[in-house]
C-alpha cells in the first residue's frame, strides 16, 4: 500500500513537471513568433517614413506643383490616422502585459504570466467591440478617401466568422501570449494597407 501511493505520488510529480515544462515550450514558442511580428512592425514604421520623405523629395523635385503638395497632405493625414489606430492596439497591448501579465520579466523579455487566460479574456473581451469598431471606420476610410488612386479593396481586417463577434472568432479563450501575437498581427495587416496607399500617393504626379 505505501509502495502504490508512493507510485501514485510520483505519478502526479512528474505529471506536474510535464504540463509546467509544455507551459513553458509553449510560452516560448509563442512569444517568439511575437518577437518576430514586432521586429518586422518596427521595419514597417521606418518603411512608412522613408516612403513619405521620398514622396517629398520627389514633389520638390518636381517644382512642388498643387497636385504634389495635395498629395502629401493626404499622406500625411494617412500617417496620421494609422498612427491612432496603432496607437490605439498598442494601449491595449499594454494594458494586456501589465494587467493580465504582471509586467514584463527582465530576463525573459516576457510577461511574468505569459499564458495568463482568465485576466487576458476579461480584458480583451470589453475592448474587442470598440477595437472592431475602430478597425473598420479605419479600413473604410482608406477605401472612401483613396478611392481616386485605383486601389484594390481592403478586405475588413475585423470581420468574425459568419454569426460570430470579432473577439469570438479571434480571442475567445485565447492566453495573453496568443492575444498579443493576434494583436500583433493585425498592426503588421494595417501598415501593409498603409504602405499600399503611400505607394500609389507617389505615382503618376508627373
Amino acid at each position: 500500500m505505501k509502495y502504490l501511493h508512493t507510485l501514485v505520488c510520483c505519478a502526479l510529480l512528474l505529471g506536474l513537471v510535464a504540463c509546467k515544462t509544455q507551459g513553458k515550450n509553449e510560452a516560448l514558442r509563442c512569444y517568439s513568433v511575437l518577437s518576430t511580428l514586432e521586429h518586422q512592425l518596427k521595419i514597417s514604421y521606418s518603411l512608412s517614413d522613408q516612403m513619405l520623405f521620398n514622396l517629398k523629395k520627389s514633389v520638390k523635385k518636381g517644382g512642388n506643383t498643387r497636385k504634389g503638395l495635395k498629395r502629401i497632405k493626404r499622406a500625411e493625414l494617412l500617417k496620421l490616422k494609422t498612427a491612432d489606430l496603432m496607437g490605439a492596439i498598442e494601449k491595449i497591448k499594454q494594458h494586456l502585459i501589465n494587467d493580465a501579465g504582471g509586467g514584463l520579466n527582465d530576463e525573459t523579455a516576457m510577461p511574468q504570466q505569459p499564458l495568463n487566460v482568465n485576466n487576458t479574456q476579461s480584458i480583451i473581451h470589453k475592448a474587442a467591440p470598440k477595437l472592431s469598431h475602430l478597425i473598420d471606420k479605419y479600413v473604410q476610410w482608406l477605401s472612401a478617401e483613396h478611392k481616386d488612386l485605383d486601389l484594390l479593396t481592403f478586405p475588413p481586417l475585423h470581420e468574425g466568422s459568419q454569426g460570430q463577434s470579432f473577439y469570438e472568432t479571434f480571442f475567445e479563450g485565447a492566453h495573453l501570449g496568443k492575444v498579443l501575437t493576434t494583436l500583433t498581427s493585425t498592426q503588421g495587416k494595417i501598415m501593409r494597407y498603409q504602405a499600399e496607399v503611400m505607394m500609389k500617393l507617389g505615382e503618376g504626379l508627373y
